[in-house]
């Protein structure tokens, strides 16, 4: 092959190399500073930064009454939400460790409305979900997204629960504020309140 063949060989060559790594490229875009370079680490770091002015704020101002909430879900809405009720603890249910206080939401009717998570294990991904500026897009991949929602929960037990003293919730008047979650196929399920806020209230 003369010389001129040869060039246009590696020519044609490059062109093709060019054309693949358009298509199928072998790297990874990612933003710069985004919540999206978190591991385990950069995930409590991201949670700590945005907790009270981001967190906490947005369910504040997202809440609706968990019976609402429960509705919209079964008329095919999103099953997390962020919701926020006062009523009174029936009962706490620790025989797991993901334990939970039963409280009926005024106009209170002896009957549990929601089941608030009290841990110590805090279960899913309700805090994360509902937060519309956490996005699964804004991320590597699946183990940087889940690191953020296992940070929420981490915080949870930290900042709202560490000092709840859960043997005397029973009886006690709370305002919880939180994020639910609910299965909208089974008519029975209460829905199930991650907190971001929960305050013993004054006895009447």
């Amino acid at each position: 092959m003369n010389v001129s063949g040869r060039l246009r060989g590696w020519l044609i060559v490059g062109a093709l190399a060019a054309v693949w790594l358009l298509v199928d490229r072998p790297w990874t875009v990612r933003p710069i500073r985004s919540a999206e370079s978190a591991g385990p680490v950069e995930a409590r770091q991201l949670v700590d930064e945005m907790w009270t002015s981001r967190v906490v704020a947005t369910i504040e101002a997202d809440a609706v009454g968990p019976a609402a909430f429960v509705e919209a879900a079964r008329a095919g809405g999103a099953r997390t939400g962020a919701v926020s009720a006062s009523g009174i603890v029936r009962s706490v249910d620790t025989t797991s460790r993901v334990g939970l206080a039963l409280v009926d939401v005024d106009p209170v009717d002896g009957r549990p409305d929601i089941a608030v998570q009290i841990g110590p294990v805090i279960r899913g991904t309700a805090v994360r979900d509902v937060l519309p500026f956490v996005r699964f897009t804004d991320f590597a991949n699946q183990i940087e997204f889940a690191a953020v929602a296992s940070a929420l929960n981490d915080r949870v037990l930290s900042d709202v629960l560490a000092d709840m003293a859960i043997e005397a919730l029973p009886g006690r008047r709370v305002r919880v504020t939180g994020a639910a979650s609910v299965d909208p196929a089974d008519a029975d399920a209460l829905p199930v309140v991650t907190p971001v806020r929960l305050v013993l209230e004054a006895q009447p």
